[in-house]
């Protein structure tokens, strides 16, 4: 059955931004910067590591069509 590719970046936007405790978020990079703002705070706390951090909306779907390929092309061998 075909698959919007939007549909399967909207799936695992919502599946990883859980994974990362924000579960009601539409982009990766509103998750990142969620994220970045509570690690950081108003406090001035020391800057985290880039690394720990979700990836970038645009970055992200690159890797989602990258896993997504990969999927189909396991899926029929």
């Amino acid at each position: 059955m075909p698959v919007c590719m939007k549909e399967v970046v909207k799936e695992a936007t919502k599946f990883v931004s859980a994974c990362y405790g924000k579960h009601d978020t539409e982009e990766m990079t509103i998750t990142r910067q969620t994220l970045w703002a509570a690690r950081v705070g108003k406090s001035g706390k020391a800057m985290p590591l880039l690394a720990s951090l979700p990836p970038t909306t645009e970055a992200f779907y690159e890797n989602v069509k990258r896993a997504h390929i990969q999927a189909c092309i396991c899926k029929h061998s």
